[in-house]
């Protein structure tokens, strides 16, 4: 009996020992993070190069992280320093700033897949979209599922939804929108195809050919340049022996 209770306080020593380790290494990190967040989201807000929906969700994410960090960093102060007990259960004033933060960097995320498929989708037309709508409404969605849903006990169920929702769009998108995706795929089914039928013709092979702007095989385009210049001289020569 006296081994067991000396294995149970070397054992609690010891995770005492690892989680104040690990709460200075964590506080130790909020150090260079602060400022480094500062500068990125100067840099991210300053740049033109990024479109404006993609600008706003970057900014999000890291308004996110700080309002994260500085809860966390608070917590973690008053165990090692004033509390002097690293397993303080926090007060609701601390988890609930925390907690928020963390499920709005998670719909932020989110937000970010749906902005890039909507930019891969309309990939011809997108960069001249400089409205701050999107914007607007995803934030607007994002706090009332906050300060709505999850009192319901429902914010799981709503992010798992999108999560499959996500899941599920991004792929699609890849493969039916960007031109060389979209290549790629087709020929990948047709050779699925054949082989499913058992089928003893050769599968087509996929030959990689210089592209366009459009997304076409430039020898494609070239040869419909060169039928369109035949045909032209031959009405020109029909002309002339008129």
């Amino acid at each position: 009996m006296a081994e067991a209770s000396s294995n149970c306080t070397q054992n609690s020593g010891t995770a005492i020992s690892v989680a104040y380790s690990m709460a200075f290494l964590e506080l130790g990190t909020f150090i260079p993070t602060i400022p480094i967040l500062a500068f990125c989201s100067s840099i991210v807000y300053k740049t033109s190069i990024l479109h404006r929906n993609l600008k706003g969700i970057l900014l999000a994410q890291l308004f996110g992280i700080m309002m994260n960090l500085w809860p966390r960093a608070f917590l973690l102060v008053n165990q090692i320093f004033v509390a002097k007990n690293i397993f303080l259960v926090p007060s609701n004033f601390i988890t609930g700033p925390s907690t928020a933060a963390i499920i709005f960097s998670n719909m932020a995320g989110h937000v970010l897949i749906v902005e890039r498929i909507c930019a891969t989708i309309y990939v011809s037309t997108y960069e001249q979209y400089s409205s701050w709508k999107f914007t607007i409404v995803w934030l607007f969605i994002t706090f009332g599922i906050i300060t709505n849903v999850e009192p319901m006990t429902m914010f799981y169920q709503v992010l798992f939804i999108a999560h499959a929702f996500n899941d599920l769009a991004l792929p699609i998108a890849m493969l039916c929108y960007h031109p060389l995706l979209n290549r790629k795929a087709k020929v990948s089914l047709a050779i699925i195809k054949q082989l499913l039928r058992n089928s003893s013709t050769v599968s087509p092979q996929e030959t990689a050919q210089p592209l366009d702007t459009d997304g076409r095989p430039i020898s494609e385009r070239i040869q419909q340049e060169n039928q369109d210049k035949e045909a032209y001289f031959k009405q020109l020569a029909s002309a002339w022996g008129d």
